[in-house]
């Protein structure tokens, strides 16, 4: 009963909410109204066991247990399972395991796909249809609903206006890249929806087994080893149970008599114990690895951490969307050009600051001007929210403090230079602990407070004595300027990260976003390379020959090609180069410059 609800209702949720329904509503339920039941009972060890999870990861499905919830799902499940797969690692997958039996991918915007449809239906095939909108055709309803009928012994069923043959052996699956899609409550009915959206948790374990493959490959290697050992054991324990319990259904009267059925059982049982010893020396060596593994984690924390700050930039602008493809190529060369460190927690940290380094630069480069300290604070407050970086500065109260506006209802503001709205800030914040007093010592010390208000970059001045303590702490020192000064915000934004040095790498406090110039951004990506050259010039072709100082710059490696495009006058009159710099062992990417 659990495992079934589990299948028909969980999957559109994340992991917390998931958890919340089967282990906190349905189990007590379940228990409340004294339905018998295993104590600890996890639908998911009903739905697969570890055979199936390693032909499943083996096929590309993460190990996190998200994912093998999800893949448990579609094997399971009895409708035609939708996934919501924003990242495309669900698809990934579901096409590696149908490997061979996927006859059809199609999207609803190619031409003839109910023909094509049509055709799989009558002849049984498989069928993966990838990009739903926010709108399935409603000429699917008849084969979402499954709205089969019978004729004599033939199953039919009415799609396209037309009645055809329906072969049971006829297989849907259904993807969408949205990553909150609303779907009519009756797609809900007729489909098994699956969210494969990563969770941050599941993305660190991803790239911890990334890191550790290209560090320690002995590792990860012994780490498979162990996992396919374990899977082979389980498999030959239940084959040895299977082949017992035939022997005994097909046993005589007299058991005993039986010398084969004797022996088979003494060598079954001494199997058992052979495979038991190596099970249990196999999870001490797990245990080993796995606590070598750890060594890692940190750095694929903080990339996970950095993924999921990409992926809430466009809330920004819409155009700001990162593929985890493309980060993972970033990820791998960041653990690539991360300076060599003979100790263990030493290249560590190496691997830290490279991605910090590499990630920043690499985003920065596509963003607007204005939007670039946007991104940096999101990582810098982050790094600080996890302790990485600023001296253990971080308070959760005082964050949402500077980032929402302050209403209090206060007593008349008691000094006439300083603004009403400064006044009702300053005495929000000393609702913290640490700034109880600043009220009683603006007023007190009014003429210092005074000549530091009215300096041109407060943020950069002392403040007066008894808080001249801040300048330890920038962050609390941002709280002050948030209340007294807010037109300083933007200058005091900058001043975080320099200030904020134990650990983190000078680069990456330097906000300085280095141009496409440097050709720097060339060696990070292995992959054909496209500039795109924006003048803007009166003439409609007329190309700066200060743009061409880039070419001699490139890496020998590179194949350089020339391609000019002609721009129409009334198109603000630009005029391109595309400079292509191709290898012969790597995939197309793209980058833009513009002057």
């Amino acid at each position: 009963m659990l495992a079934s609800g589990f299948v028909s209702y969980v999957g559109a949720f994340d992991q917390q909410l998931r958890e919340k329904l089967w282990k906190f509503q349905w189990t007590e339920d379940l228990k409340a109204r004294h339905v018998p039941m295993t104590e600890s009972s996890d639908p998911l060890s009903m739905l697969t066991n570890e055979g199936k999870n390693a032909v499943m990861i083996r096929e590309g499905l993460p190990s996190d247990r998200i994912s093998i919830e999800n893949g448990s799902i579609v094997s399971n499940c009895k409708r035609w399972p939708l996934i919501i797969d924003p990242l495309a690692q669900g698809i990934k997958w579901l096409k590696q395991k149908e490997e061979g039996n996927v006859d059809i991918v199609l999207q609803l915007s190619q031409k003839n796909w109910i023909k094509v449809i049509e055709g799989a239906i009558i002849n049984g095939q498989c069928v993966i249809i990838e990009n739903l909108g926010s709108d399935i055709d409603a000429t699917l309803d008849p084969v979402l609903s499954r709205a089969i009928y019978k004729k004599g012994r033939t199953l039919y069923l009415k799609f396209g206006g037309e009645e055809i043959e329906y072969d049971p052996a006829f297989q849907l699956y259904l993807q969408t890249k949205l990553s909150n899609p609303h779907y009519k409550p009756e797609i809900a009915a007729q489909c098994t929806l699956i969210n494969f959206i990563a969770t941050e948790r599941g993305l660190e374990d991803q790239l911890l087994a990334k890191v550790v493959e290209m560090e320690r490959k002995d590792l990860e290697e012994k780490a498979r080893e162990l996992t396919t050992a374990a899977v082979n054991y389980q498999m030959q324990l239940v084959q040895l149970e299977d082949d017992l319990l035939e022997r005994l259904a097909n046993a005589p009267d007299d058991i005993l008599s039986d010398v084969p059925l004797i022996e088979g059982l003494e060598a079954t049982k001494k199997t058992a114990k052979e495979i038991a010893e190596a099970v249990e020396l196999g999870k001490i060596t797990q245990a080993e690895v796995e606590k070598a593994r750890e060594a890692y984690r940190p750095q694929a924390a903080e990339g996970a951490m950095s993924y999921f700050i990409l992926t809430k930039l466009f809330a920004i602008d819409h155009m700001y969307q990162y593929s985890l493809d493309n980060f993972n190529t970033f990820f791998e060369k960041s653990v690539l050009t991360a300076e060599i460190q003979d100790r263990l927690q030493d290249r560590v940290e190496s691997l830290r600051e490279s991605l910090r380094m590499t990630v920043f630069t690499w985003v920065s480069r596509g963003l607007f001007e204005r939007h670039k300290l946007m991104f940096l604070a999101q990582l810098t407050f982050n790094l600080m929210k996890r302790g990485i970086i600023g001296e253990d500065q971080w308070n959760e109260e005082q964050f949402q403090f500077l980032t929402r506006t302050q209403s209090k209802t206060v007593e008349e503001n008691p000094l006439d230079w300083l603004p009403n709205s400064a006044w009702i800030a300053v005495c929000a914040l000393a609702e913290q602990e640490e700034f109880t007093k600043l009220p009683g010592d603006l007023v007190e010390a009014a003429p210092r407070f005074r000549e530091w208000f009215n300096s041109i970059s407060p943020e950069n001045e002392k403040l007066p004595p008894d808080w001249a303590g801040l300048d330890r702490t920038p962050f609390q020192k941002m709280l002050v300027v948030r209340s007294l000064r807010p037109d300083r915000m933007i200058s005091a934004l900058m001043c975080i990260p320099p200030k904020t040095r134990h650990s983190c790498s000078p680069d990456f406090l330097c906000h300085s976003v280095p141009t496409l110039s440097t050709v720097a951004y060339l060696h990070l990506c292995n992959s054909i390379t496209t500039i795109i050259i924006i003048t803007r010039c009166r003439c409609t072709f007329c190309i700066p020959m200060r743009h061409y100082q880039l070419m001699p710059h490139l890496p020998p490696c590179f194949l350089r090609t020339y391609h000019t495009v002609r721009i129409n006058a009334n198109q603000r009159q630009h005029s391109r180069v595309h400079l292509q710099c191709s290898t012969l062992d790597h995939a197309p990417h793209t980058a833009s410059y513009q002057s």
